[in-house]
Protein backbone atom coordinates (compact mmCIF):
# COMPACT_ATOMS: atom_id res chain seq x y z
CA UNK A 1 0.00 0.00 0.00
CA UNK A 2 1.41 3.44 -0.85
CA UNK A 3 0.48 6.84 0.49
CA UNK A 4 1.42 10.13 -0.59
CA UNK A 5 2.24 12.87 2.01
CA UNK A 6 1.91 16.75 1.07
CA UNK A 7 5.28 18.10 1.75
CA UNK A 8 4.93 22.19 1.97
CA UNK A 9 8.12 24.54 1.11
CA UNK A 10 8.16 28.41 0.20
CA UNK A 11 9.72 30.25 -2.57
CA UNK A 12 11.57 32.99 -0.91
CA UNK A 13 10.59 35.33 -4.04
CA UNK A 14 7.01 35.40 -4.41
CA UNK A 15 6.42 34.00 -0.38
CA UNK A 16 4.06 31.62 -1.87
CA UNK A 17 3.39 28.17 -0.56
CA UNK A 18 3.65 25.25 -3.03
CA UNK A 19 3.17 21.53 -2.70
CA UNK A 20 4.58 18.32 -3.53
CA UNK A 21 3.63 14.88 -2.91
CA UNK A 22 6.19 11.75 -1.46
CA UNK A 23 4.95 8.73 -2.38
CA UNK A 24 6.20 5.41 -0.72
CA UNK A 25 5.92 1.85 1.22
CA UNK A 26 3.51 2.20 4.60
CA UNK A 27 5.72 0.09 6.82
CA UNK A 28 3.45 -1.43 9.54
CA UNK A 29 4.07 -1.60 13.24
CA UNK A 30 5.12 -4.59 14.41
CA UNK A 31 2.46 -6.48 16.34
CA UNK A 32 3.28 -7.10 20.30
CA UNK A 33 2.92 -10.99 21.31
CA UNK A 34 0.20 -12.20 22.70
CA UNK A 35 0.99 -13.23 26.51
CA UNK A 36 1.05 -16.45 27.98
CA UNK A 37 -1.94 -18.14 29.25
CA UNK A 38 -2.16 -21.66 30.94
CA UNK A 39 -4.35 -24.23 31.63
CA UNK A 40 -5.70 -24.58 27.89
CA UNK A 41 -6.36 -28.25 26.92
CA UNK A 42 -8.78 -27.78 23.63
CA UNK A 43 -8.62 -31.42 22.94
CA UNK A 44 -9.81 -33.16 26.45
CA UNK A 45 -13.52 -33.70 26.19
CA UNK A 46 -13.31 -35.87 29.02
CA UNK A 47 -14.51 -38.80 27.42
CA UNK A 48 -11.91 -40.94 28.12
CA UNK A 49 -11.23 -43.05 31.56
CA UNK A 50 -7.47 -44.83 33.03
CA UNK A 51 -6.11 -45.11 28.83
CA UNK A 52 -5.35 -41.87 27.76
CA UNK A 53 -7.51 -42.44 23.61
CA UNK A 54 -6.04 -39.47 22.16
CA UNK A 55 -3.00 -36.59 21.66
CA UNK A 56 -3.77 -33.75 23.59
CA UNK A 57 -5.59 -34.51 26.31
CA UNK A 58 -3.57 -33.10 28.97
CA UNK A 59 -0.85 -31.14 26.55
CA UNK A 60 1.09 -30.41 29.34
CA UNK A 61 2.43 -33.59 30.21
CA UNK A 62 6.37 -34.16 30.14
CA UNK A 63 8.24 -37.06 29.75
CA UNK A 64 11.53 -37.26 31.19
CA UNK A 65 14.22 -39.26 29.99
CA UNK A 66 17.62 -40.65 30.65
CA UNK A 67 19.09 -42.30 27.56
CA UNK A 68 15.70 -42.68 25.86
CA UNK A 69 14.25 -44.38 29.25
CA UNK A 70 11.03 -42.76 31.20
CA UNK A 71 12.30 -42.15 34.55
CA UNK A 72 9.96 -39.59 35.91
CA UNK A 73 6.83 -37.39 34.62
CA UNK A 74 6.58 -33.67 34.98
CA UNK A 75 4.76 -30.50 33.38
CA UNK A 76 5.36 -27.72 31.16
CA UNK A 77 4.77 -24.74 33.80
CA UNK A 78 6.19 -21.42 31.18
CA UNK A 79 7.19 -20.93 28.22
CA UNK A 80 10.56 -22.90 28.54
CA UNK A 81 10.22 -24.31 32.41
CA UNK A 82 9.42 -27.84 33.71
CA UNK A 83 8.34 -28.67 37.06
CA UNK A 84 8.92 -32.18 38.56
CA UNK A 85 10.04 -33.53 41.80
CA UNK A 86 13.52 -33.03 43.47
CA UNK A 87 13.85 -36.87 44.07
CA UNK A 88 13.88 -38.17 40.07
CA UNK A 89 17.48 -36.14 40.21
CA UNK A 90 19.32 -37.93 42.85
CA UNK A 91 20.99 -40.46 40.69
CA UNK A 92 21.47 -38.13 37.50
CA UNK A 93 21.63 -34.50 38.69
CA UNK A 94 23.15 -33.30 35.82
CA UNK A 95 21.05 -31.44 33.34
CA UNK A 96 23.40 -33.05 30.13
CA UNK A 97 21.77 -36.37 31.31
CA UNK A 98 18.11 -35.01 30.50
CA UNK A 99 15.61 -35.02 27.95
CA UNK A 100 12.01 -33.80 27.73
CA UNK A 101 9.22 -35.25 25.60
CA UNK A 102 6.11 -33.25 25.49
CA UNK A 103 3.30 -33.90 23.31
CA UNK A 104 3.40 -37.71 23.91
CA UNK A 105 0.52 -39.88 24.47
CA UNK A 106 2.57 -43.36 23.96
CA UNK A 107 6.22 -44.40 25.86
CA UNK A 108 6.16 -46.81 22.48
CA UNK A 109 5.00 -46.65 19.19
CA UNK A 110 3.85 -43.73 17.14
CA UNK A 111 3.57 -39.95 18.25
CA UNK A 112 2.52 -37.03 15.70
CA UNK A 113 2.74 -34.48 17.84
CA UNK A 114 6.18 -35.15 20.17
CA UNK A 115 8.96 -32.88 20.58
CA UNK A 116 12.13 -33.86 22.30
CA UNK A 117 14.18 -30.99 24.10
CA UNK A 118 17.52 -30.89 25.54
CA UNK A 119 17.68 -29.54 29.20
CA UNK A 120 19.99 -26.13 30.14
CA UNK A 121 19.86 -26.37 34.44
CA UNK A 122 17.61 -28.28 37.33
CA UNK A 123 16.70 -26.32 40.00
CA UNK A 124 15.49 -27.86 43.38
CA UNK A 125 14.03 -26.08 46.13
CA UNK A 126 15.63 -26.24 49.41
CA UNK A 127 12.66 -26.89 52.02
CA UNK A 128 13.06 -29.46 55.00
CA UNK A 129 11.08 -32.31 53.58
CA UNK A 130 9.25 -32.71 49.88
CA UNK A 131 10.98 -30.47 47.23
CA UNK A 132 10.77 -29.61 43.56
CA UNK A 133 12.49 -29.34 40.66
CA UNK A 134 12.66 -26.29 37.95
CA UNK A 135 14.21 -27.88 34.75
CA UNK A 136 14.98 -24.82 32.10
CA UNK A 137 15.12 -26.32 28.64
CA UNK A 138 17.54 -25.78 26.01
CA UNK A 139 14.97 -23.98 23.90
CA UNK A 140 11.06 -23.26 23.87
CA UNK A 141 9.08 -25.75 22.10
CA UNK A 142 6.41 -24.92 19.54
CA UNK A 143 2.96 -24.34 21.18
CA UNK A 144 -0.26 -25.87 19.83
CA UNK A 145 -2.87 -27.50 20.62
CA UNK A 146 -0.95 -30.73 21.80
CA UNK A 147 1.43 -28.47 23.70
CA UNK A 148 0.42 -26.06 26.26
CA UNK A 149 1.73 -25.03 29.76
CA UNK A 150 -0.63 -25.65 32.92
CA UNK A 151 -0.89 -23.23 35.56
CA UNK A 152 0.26 -23.44 39.16
CA UNK A 153 -2.15 -22.75 42.19
CA UNK A 154 -0.78 -20.39 44.05
CA UNK A 155 -3.55 -20.55 46.70
CA UNK A 156 -5.44 -17.88 44.92
CA UNK A 157 -8.88 -19.97 45.15
CA UNK A 158 -9.96 -23.33 46.91
CA UNK A 159 -10.64 -26.76 45.11
CA UNK A 160 -12.17 -28.49 47.92
CA UNK A 161 -15.43 -30.82 47.19
CA UNK A 162 -13.95 -30.57 43.18
CA UNK A 163 -14.40 -33.44 41.92
CA UNK A 164 -12.88 -32.51 38.56
CA UNK A 165 -9.64 -33.20 39.59
CA UNK A 166 -6.97 -36.14 37.63
CA UNK A 167 -3.52 -37.29 37.98
CA UNK A 168 -1.96 -38.69 34.94
CA UNK A 169 1.23 -40.55 34.32
CA UNK A 170 3.33 -43.54 32.61
CA UNK A 171 3.37 -45.60 36.14
CA UNK A 172 5.57 -48.70 35.75
CA UNK A 173 3.87 -51.80 33.70
CA UNK A 174 0.42 -49.87 32.77
CA UNK A 175 -1.00 -48.55 29.63
CA UNK A 176 -0.52 -52.12 27.28
CA UNK A 177 2.82 -52.34 25.24
CA UNK A 178 2.67 -48.69 23.94
CA UNK A 179 3.15 -47.62 27.57
CA UNK A 180 0.34 -45.39 27.12
CA UNK A 181 -0.28 -42.76 29.10
CA UNK A 182 -2.71 -43.23 32.35
CA UNK A 183 -5.01 -40.58 33.68
CA UNK A 184 -7.49 -41.56 36.82
CA UNK A 185 -10.21 -39.40 38.01
CA UNK A 186 -10.42 -38.10 41.49
CA UNK A 187 -12.37 -35.70 44.41
CA UNK A 188 -10.18 -32.97 46.74
CA UNK A 189 -11.65 -33.42 50.04
CA UNK A 190 -10.64 -32.32 53.56
CA UNK A 191 -7.22 -33.97 55.09
CA UNK A 192 -8.11 -35.54 58.32
CA UNK A 193 -5.25 -35.75 60.00
CA UNK A 194 -3.61 -32.27 58.72
CA UNK A 195 -5.00 -28.53 58.29
CA UNK A 196 -2.12 -27.51 57.17
CA UNK A 197 -2.66 -25.37 53.59
CA UNK A 198 0.72 -27.19 52.94
CA UNK A 199 -1.04 -30.38 52.20
CA UNK A 200 -3.92 -31.46 49.77
CA UNK A 201 -5.95 -34.66 50.15
CA UNK A 202 -8.26 -36.59 47.49
CA UNK A 203 -9.85 -39.97 46.97
CA UNK A 204 -7.46 -42.87 47.72
CA UNK A 205 -4.83 -42.68 44.42
CA UNK A 206 -2.57 -45.47 43.96
CA UNK A 207 0.97 -43.48 42.32
CA UNK A 208 3.10 -46.19 40.86
CA UNK A 209 7.24 -45.84 40.23
CA UNK A 210 7.37 -43.79 36.71
CA UNK A 211 4.45 -41.29 38.01
CA UNK A 212 6.90 -38.93 40.08
CA UNK A 213 6.83 -35.28 39.05
CA UNK A 214 3.29 -35.86 37.11
CA UNK A 215 0.61 -33.18 38.14
CA UNK A 216 -2.36 -33.54 40.44
CA UNK A 217 -4.75 -31.03 38.07
CA UNK A 218 -7.84 -29.63 38.86
CA UNK A 219 -10.29 -27.89 36.04
CA UNK A 220 -11.81 -24.15 37.63
CA UNK A 221 -13.69 -22.35 34.50
CA UNK A 222 -11.88 -22.66 31.60
CA UNK A 223 -8.70 -23.51 32.73
CA UNK A 224 -6.77 -26.50 34.60
CA UNK A 225 -4.35 -25.94 37.52
CA UNK A 226 -2.01 -27.85 39.00
CA UNK A 227 -2.51 -28.10 42.64
CA UNK A 228 0.16 -31.01 43.67
CA UNK A 229 2.46 -33.31 41.90
CA UNK A 230 2.38 -36.76 42.24
CA UNK A 231 5.43 -38.77 44.81
CA UNK A 232 8.65 -40.55 44.33
CA UNK A 233 6.86 -44.10 45.67
CA UNK A 234 10.74 -45.30 45.61
CA UNK A 235 13.62 -44.62 48.27
CA UNK A 236 12.85 -43.13 51.39
CA UNK A 237 9.90 -42.96 52.97
CA UNK A 238 9.78 -39.56 53.72
CA UNK A 239 9.48 -38.98 49.80
CA UNK A 240 6.40 -40.98 49.83
CA UNK A 241 3.55 -38.13 50.09
CA UNK A 242 0.69 -40.30 48.98
CA UNK A 243 -0.27 -41.09 52.76
CA UNK A 244 -3.24 -42.97 53.07
CA UNK A 245 -5.36 -42.24 56.15
CA UNK A 246 -9.33 -43.23 56.05
CA UNK A 247 -9.02 -43.95 52.48
CA UNK A 248 -7.29 -40.47 51.76
CA UNK A 249 -4.10 -39.80 49.31
CA UNK A 250 -2.18 -36.67 51.06
CA UNK A 251 -0.28 -34.53 48.41
CA UNK A 252 1.99 -31.51 49.25
CA UNK A 253 0.22 -28.78 47.79
CA UNK A 254 2.26 -26.62 44.80
CA UNK A 255 1.41 -23.25 47.33
CA UNK A 256 4.29 -24.39 49.51
CA UNK A 257 6.75 -23.87 46.68
CA UNK A 258 5.06 -20.53 45.77
CA UNK A 259 8.26 -18.24 46.92
CA UNK A 260 10.98 -20.56 44.81
CA UNK A 261 8.99 -20.93 42.12
CA UNK A 262 8.89 -16.81 41.86
CA UNK A 263 12.15 -16.39 42.16
CA UNK A 264 13.34 -19.08 39.94
CA UNK A 265 10.89 -18.59 37.25
CA UNK A 266 9.67 -15.25 38.28
CA UNK A 267 6.22 -14.45 36.67
CA UNK A 268 3.59 -17.67 35.88
CA UNK A 269 1.01 -17.22 32.92
CA UNK A 270 -2.63 -16.41 33.35
CA UNK A 271 -5.73 -18.77 33.62
CA UNK A 272 -7.18 -18.89 29.56
CA UNK A 273 -10.48 -17.58 31.75
CA UNK A 274 -8.78 -14.57 33.64
CA UNK A 275 -7.96 -11.24 31.54
CA UNK A 276 -5.25 -9.63 33.57
CA UNK A 277 -5.88 -5.74 33.30
CA UNK A 278 -3.72 -3.49 35.33
CA UNK A 279 -5.09 0.16 35.92
CA UNK A 280 -2.90 2.33 34.27
CA UNK A 281 -0.48 4.63 36.13
CA UNK A 282 -0.33 8.28 35.12
CA UNK A 283 2.34 10.81 36.11
CA UNK A 284 1.58 13.95 35.63
CA UNK A 285 3.87 17.01 35.14
CA UNK A 286 4.21 20.49 33.00
CA UNK A 287 5.47 18.99 29.82
CA UNK A 288 5.17 15.61 30.11
CA UNK A 289 2.38 12.85 30.72
CA UNK A 290 3.48 9.26 30.77
CA UNK A 291 1.48 6.10 30.98
CA UNK A 292 2.52 2.79 32.03
CA UNK A 293 0.43 -1.10 31.65
CA UNK A 294 1.69 -3.87 33.26
CA UNK A 295 0.90 -5.49 30.08
CA UNK A 296 2.57 -3.09 27.37
CA UNK A 297 4.55 -0.08 27.26
CA UNK A 298 3.77 2.05 24.62
CA UNK A 299 5.20 5.85 24.03
CA UNK A 300 2.98 8.06 22.29
CA UNK A 301 4.33 11.59 20.94
CA UNK A 302 1.15 13.69 20.33
CA UNK A 303 1.35 15.73 16.67
CA UNK A 304 2.36 19.01 17.46
CA UNK A 305 1.09 22.02 15.85
CA UNK A 306 2.56 25.16 15.21
CA UNK A 307 0.31 27.96 14.97
CA UNK A 308 2.01 30.15 11.89
CA UNK A 309 2.88 34.12 13.23
CA UNK A 310 2.06 36.08 9.83
CA UNK A 311 -1.55 36.51 9.50
CA UNK A 312 -2.98 37.17 6.17
CA UNK A 313 -2.71 41.28 6.64
CA UNK A 314 1.53 40.53 7.12
CA UNK A 315 1.38 38.63 4.04
CA UNK A 316 -0.79 42.04 2.29
CA UNK A 317 2.36 44.51 3.79
CA UNK A 318 5.06 42.10 2.86
CA UNK A 319 3.64 42.46 -0.84
CA UNK A 320 3.24 45.74 -1.19
CA UNK A 321 6.33 45.91 0.25
CA UNK A 322 7.86 44.37 -2.33
CA UNK A 323 6.38 46.04 -5.10
CA UNK A 324 7.37 48.93 -4.43
CA UNK A 325 10.97 48.05 -4.24
CA UNK A 326 10.59 46.72 -7.48
CA UNK A 327 9.29 50.37 -8.66
CA UNK A 328 12.02 52.29 -7.13
CA UNK A 329 14.16 49.82 -8.85
CA UNK A 330 12.72 50.30 -12.08
CA UNK A 331 12.96 54.35 -11.34
CA UNK A 332 16.49 54.27 -10.38
CA UNK A 333 16.97 52.00 -13.42
CA UNK A 334 15.44 54.73 -15.73
CA UNK A 335 17.11 57.77 -14.54
CA UNK A 336 20.62 56.06 -14.64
Amino acid sequence: MFLCVPVVFYRLHVRRRDATFNCGPVTASPTAPAPLTCGSAPMNTRDSRELVQSAGVWPWIASLQVNGTHMCGGTLVTADAVLSDASCFTMYPNASYWTVELGRRNLNGPNSFNMTLGVKSITLSNLTGDNIAVLMLSSAPRLSDYIQPICLDQGMGSFLNNNDCWMAGWGMGQGGAQETLQEFNTTVVGCSNTSSSDYICTEALTVRQGDAGGPLMCKSGNSWTQVAGLPNVMGNSSMVRSERAADQSMFTSTTRFSIFLRETLGSLPSPTNVTTTSAPTTTTTTTTTTTTTATTTATTTAPTTTTPTTSNASDARFSMSYLLLLSSIYLFSALV
